[in-house]
C-alpha cells in the first residue's frame, strides 16, 4: 500500500501529460459522398474498369 501511495505523484503526472495529449486531437470531418451522382457512378465505373483491366 505504501508503494502504491508513493507512486500515485508519478502516476498523476504521467496521466497529465496523456491528458494534454488527448485534448489536441481533432476528430475527423467525414462527408458522406452522394453515390446517385453522375460523377460518382462514373468515377466507380472506371474504378471497377481499372481492376478488370488488370486481372
Amino acid at each position: 500500500m505504501a508503494r502504491a501511495g508513493a507512486s500515485a505523484g508519478e502516476q498523476a503526472a504521467r496521466q497529465r501529460r496523456h491528458a494534454a495529449a488527448d485534448r489536441a486531437i481533432v476528430p475527423e470531418r467525414l462527408v458522406l459522398p452522394d453515390l446517385r451522382s453522375r460523377a460518382s457512378i462514373d468515377a466507380a465505373d472506371r474504378r471497377y474498369a481499372a481492376r478488370q483491366a488488370r486481372d
